[in-house]
């Protein structure tokens, strides 16, 4: 057990608490989302992380899914991903509602492109590419769900504004 945090020991509470705590929660969004059948799905050709990964569920109502499009959050930098990010948790029960589920990848700040309006433009290229998908898979683009987690709830806000 951490040390309280207190002068003597030096420790700030997010030192003591905060990384135990980051690193059990990515391990159960990893567990619970890694195990799930998905596919990825390239949208842009600039950089590896220019795609989504597409979850369908098992069970399907009709002949196309509502879809969930959830972008990361992360201070656009490396810390997140659509792996491993707090919205990841949503992904196993909205397929049981029946929704497809899509994570997006884009470049954050460090990377080649990723400073303005790179992701910007990575956010709104994936949804745009959820036409193309909508073609052999089963999404239904009059019910669209756009969400995010941070940096992302603002990327989903700018995309959806254009």
């Amino acid at each position: 057990m951490a040390a309280p945090a207190t002068q003597e020991s030096g420790l700030e509470v997010s030192d003591a608490v905060g990384p135990h705590i980051s690193e059990i929660m990515l391990g159960r969004m990893q567990a619970l989302v890694g195990k799930l059948p998905s596919r990825d799905f390239r949208y842009g050709q600039d950089h590896e992380t220019q795609f989504l990964r597409l979850y369908l569920p098992e069970q399907r109502t009709g002949s196309a899914c509502p879809v969930l499009f959830m972008v990361h959050g992360g201070f656009w930098k490396s810390i997140w991903s659509a792996e491993n990010t707090p919205t990841t948790s949503l992904v196993p029960d909205f397929l049981q509602r029946g929704f497809a589920v899509a994570l997006v990848e884009y470049r954050r700040r460090e990377m080649p492109g990723g400073t303005w309006p790179g992701p910007e433009e990575d956010v709104l290229a994936a949804l745009q590419h959820l036409r193309l998908l909508a073609e052999t898979e089963p999404l239904d683009l009059e019910r669209i769900v756009a969400i995010g987690h941070s940096a992302g709830g603002y990327l989903v806000l700018a995309a959806c504004s254009r």
